[in-house]
Order: structure tokens, then sequence, then C-alpha cells
């Protein structure tokens, strides 16, 4: 996983329960020492270490959780950086250009991100099918992206989740934004 996403996650955890709690985490998932740079990767085991003790010290559902981070992570990642979603306009252009044009950019930007897949189709009635695929089982994770876009856009952004197989793995998702 790349460092932007421990660095993501730092600033959530410090803006909603003080670098405090932060500096607890680290110190509890023996990580005080390390220094995560952006572009850098690192071994996905590390950021479930450092998210299950939080929840763990927060008494928070890790699922919440995970949702409350995705929704903080998509505006992080916004304003990192910003020209990536120059071309969309809306929740709807940005979903339907997500693998082709999104994650592109941010395999140039990031060498080496192991982005997930995300298969859209606009539905006849404007939602859109949004098929997730990762390795790492994070739907819920997807679902506060989904929401940090409403906010981003300042529209409301709903889904339903129609199906998940293998632990989150493979996701299907009925979006109206």
């Amino acid at each position: 996983m790349k460092g932007v996403i421990f660095n993501a996650f730092q600033d959530f955890v410090s803006k909603n329960f003080g670098m405090s709690t932060y500096q607890r985490v680290l110190k509890e998932t023996d990580l005080e020492d390390e220094v995560f740079i952006g572009p850098e990767s690192y071994d996905d085991e590390k950021l479930l270490n450092l998210v299950g003790v939080s929840v763990r010290l927060l008494e928070l559902s890790m699922e919440s959780a995970v949702r409350s981070f995705g929704r903080h992570l998509f505006g992080f990642l916004v304003k990192r950086s910003p020209h990536v979603l120059e071309d969309h306009k809306s929740p709807r252009e940005l979903l339907l250009g997500l693998d082709n044009i999104i994650h592109v950019e941010v395999r140039k930007i990031y060498e080496g991100a192991e982005t997930p897949t995300f298969n859209p189709e606009l539905l006849e009635d404007g939602s859109i099918y949004l098929s997730y695929v990762s390795k790492r089982g994070l739907s819920p994770l997807v679902e506060g992206l989904l929401l940090g876009m409403g906010d981003f856009y300042q529209v409301e952004v709903s889904f339903e989740k129609i199906e998940s197989q293998t632990s989150g793995v493979v996701c299907h998702y009925k979006v109206k934004c």
C-alpha cells in the first residue's frame, strides 16, 4: 500500500481523535519509529495493524471505522492531486471514468500502485451499476469513498450493496448520484 494512504490515516485519526491517540496507536503497533513517505510502498499488514489497534482503542466497529476513513480519504487525496478531477464535473462522470482515467493517473503519480478494478455501467434509470474487485477486500472503504465523493461534489450519493463475494473481494453496488 502506498505511503499516502498511511498519511491519510494519520490525518484522519489526528483530526478526529487527537494526535495523542495516533501516537498511542503507533506505540501499540511498534510503528512509532516508522516514517511513511507518500509515494513509497509499504506492506498492507502495517495499515491493517494500525486500523485494528485504532478500532480497539476507540471501541469502534471495523466496518464503520473503515467507511469513515474512506470518506475522509477521498477529500485527502483530492487535496493532494486536484488535477486528477479536473475533467470530472460530477460523481457520475468520475465513476464512469474511474478505471480508464483516474486509476491511470494514480499509477502515474504513485508508481507501482495496486489499484482496485471498478467496472461501472450506466443503467437506464440513471444510476450506475458498479463492480469492485480488489484482493484487499475493502468494500467499506469503497463505500466511504462514495460518500466522500458526494461531500466533495456537494451532492447526495447513495448506494445499495447488491452482492458481495469472498469477504468483499468482489462487490456490486447500485449507486445513485
